[in-house]
């Protein structure tokens, strides 16, 4: 295989070769609308954004909602995994022809959209370079996801005395006390996916300390050969 994503694989999914099935069952016409919610999918930064535009895709593009989602889920994953310094369209066509992922009656239409798939992957291809080099020693960022939580305060809790018994424990709760629960998710590392949790004013600071972040990163790339606004 040629490709970065066919050469993860030392068998072929079953799955995969459904995917691709439902994506040339699915009519030319509404197949054609699927390559720009892929494209905004790929740069969505929550996972509400991702819903949003799914939510949208469904709408728009009309039939059932299972195969759009299947779909949109099976070409996310294909625009992920291209590698930009060693992937081509015309060797991923090659390594689709090699393992009969294109019926032969679907040749023709399959390229062509496959073609234009591939190039809006590749429009992507300078921040996709960037992003390897940026992330080649520490994991990247993927995602981030808050939740606000409470935690009941007790009179007296069980164990704080030094003869507790569980028989005469009477619980008395006098409020609740809300935490911040804040779950950090990377692209690798272990664990990559870390949670904390803090106070109003602990985020605050935090919320200062990345806006401080994004003025240092303006000033730094100004300060670069050649930077400007």
């Amino acid at each position: 295989m040629r490709t970065s994503i066919f050469n993860k694989f030392a068998d072929l999914p079953q799955e995969f070769r459904d995917d691709f099935a439902t994506l040339w069952d699915l009519p030319e016409q509404q197949r054609t609308r699927l390559t720009a919610y892929v494209s905004e999918l790929f740069k969505a930064g929550t996972t509400g954004q991702c819903k949003k535009i799914t939510d949208r895709a469904v709408s728009e593009i009309g039939g059932p909602a299972p195969p759009i989602l299947r779909l949109l889920k099976l070409l996310q994953f294909i625009s992920q995994e291209w590698n930009p310094m060693n992937d081509t369209p015309e060797d991923f066509l090659r390594d689709l022809g090699e393992l009969a992922l294109v019926p032969s009656e679907k040749a023709a239409e399959g390229h062509r959209f496959l073609l234009d798939f591939l190039s809006v992957v590749q429009a992507d291809n300078q921040r996709r370079l960037q992003k390897i080099y940026a992330s080649s020693l520490l994991p990247s960022l993927v995602g981030v996801s808050c939740l606000v939580d409470f935690r009941a305060i007790m009179e007296r809790p069980f164990g704080s005395g030094l003869e507790d018994a569980i028989e005469q424990y009477q619980p008395r709760c006098l409020g609740f006390a809300p935490v911040i629960i804040v779950s950090v998710k990377c692209d690798s590392g272990h664990p990559n996916n870390f949670k904390f949790q803090c106070e109003p004013q602990e985020l605050r600071i935090m919320m200062d300390q990345l806006q401080a972040a994004l003025k240092d990163f303006e000033s730094a790339k100004l300060s670069l050969p050649g930077g400007t606004e």
